[in-house]
């Protein structure tokens, strides 16, 4: 069974990110381009039915497009991954993440995880934190967000989008933001 997880994509941002970790003393194994994504839920192993009934559940998910600043770097000293990431992150992104994870849980998935730390790991199996290095400063707009699968192949871990989905406001806080915006 696929491991899962949820995740913004960074299609346009991972090339200025892979860029500025190549001009850097950044430790551990780089993560490839392609794998790069911003971790929004850890749900592990699910089955043919678990995984459609979590589609469907993330089908119905509402949240407004948003901007994060990636403007931090770290180290999760556990998993010997090194990250950037945001220092504050918008309302929006911990209300998806948390609502993503609330799925999960009532299919039996995740890790209990209590805390969110948004994160974009570009390297792991490193034996230390970064050292201290100027700030990153990137924005990431994310407007959609995917299941993704992680796949072992002989070549390393290959994470495989399985679906996404556009990230749209409902049509009732729409009709307030067209409200308020006419006053």
């Amino acid at each position: 069974m696929p491991k899962l997880f949820f995740a913004l994509p960074l299609h346009e941002l991972a090339p200025a990110l892979i860029d500025w970790r190549e001009r850097r003393p950044w430790p551990g194994l780089p993560v490839p381009e392609i794998n790069l994504h911003l971790t929004l839920a850890f749900l592990g192993e699910a089955d043919e039915a678990t995984l459609a009934q979590l589609m469907a559940a993330a089908e119905l998910q509402h949240c407004p497009p948003f901007s994060v600043r990636l403007d931090q770097t770290g180290w999760f000293n556990r998993a010997k991954a090194a990250w950037v990431g945001p220092k504050e992150w918008p309302n929006e992104l911990n209300v998806l993440a948390r609502a993503l994870r609330r799925h999960g849980e009532k299919l039996g998935l995740g890790n209990g995880e209590l805390g969110y730390r948004p994160h974009v790991t570009l390297s792991r199996k490193a034996a230390e934190a970064p050292a201290e290095l100027p700030a990153p400063d990137f924005m990431l707009h994310a407007d959609r967000f995917c299941l993704y699968s992680s796949v072992s192949t002989p070549d390393g871990v290959h994470y495989e989008p399985l679906a996404c989905w556009p990230l749209l406001a409902r049509a009732k806080d729409k009709e307030q933001q067209s409200e308020e915006a006419s006053r």
